[in-house]
């Protein structure tokens, strides 16, 4: 594994582990209603993968286009998987 990937399999944990960290604090903490929950989660990942990819494209460890590629792919299978998520609940009900 080369320099580049294992520090792109880095911060992509990282930005995971915060937004699933901040995921758990708008279900548990946050005092709004369970539909604005659910609307706020997702997007709160965003920020975090932001956070997470921009320190090593500032420093130069990792090519800008190669930071928003793996952005962009994490986050469309994400979404898959939270879409498909939902369906699954729909049907088991």
């Amino acid at each position: 594994m080369d320099e580049t990937t294992f520090v792109m399999f880095k911060v992509m944990i990282i930005a995971l582990i915060g937004w699933l960290a901040t995921a758990y604090w708008i279900k548990t903490r946050l005092n709004v209603r369970a539909q604005l929950k659910r609307l706020l989660i997702v997007p709160a990942w965003f920020p975090w993968m932001g956070l997470a990819l921009g320190g090593p494209v500032y420093q130069g460890v990792v090519p800008s286009k190669e930071a928003i590629s793996a952005g962009l792919s994490f986050t469309a299978g994400m979404l898959v998987y939270l879409f498909m998520l939902r369906r699954q609940g729909r049907r088991d009900h």
